[in-house]
């Protein structure tokens, strides 16, 4: 849900800034997925919000939303241990 928060406050001050290309990297499938279309419904109801935001903001920019392997996102990785 964190995640699906962030992308929706990136999208709507992307969108704010007039940038027209951005590309969004995330190591959730589940966000992925649920973003490719405003139609598909997020398998968690409570993302739905900003999965929506994040759609309706992405008609004004050219924006992808793609997943990285968890390996990859070291320090988001690093901070989650920490916060346990």
């Amino acid at each position: 849900m964190a995640e699906a928060s962030g992308v929706s406050l990136a999208s709507s001050i992307i969108t704010k800034l007039q940038l027209r290309q951005v590309d969004f990297l995330t190591d959730n499938l589940v966000l992925v997925e649920s973003s490719s279309t405003a139609t598909k419904t997020p398998p968690y109801w409570r993302i739905k919000p900003f999965t929506q935001k994040f759609y309706n903001n992405k008609q004004h920019i050219t924006a992808s939303l793609s997943k990285i392997d968890r390996i990859l996102n070291c320090e988001a990785h690093l901070l989650a241990r920490q916060a346990l």
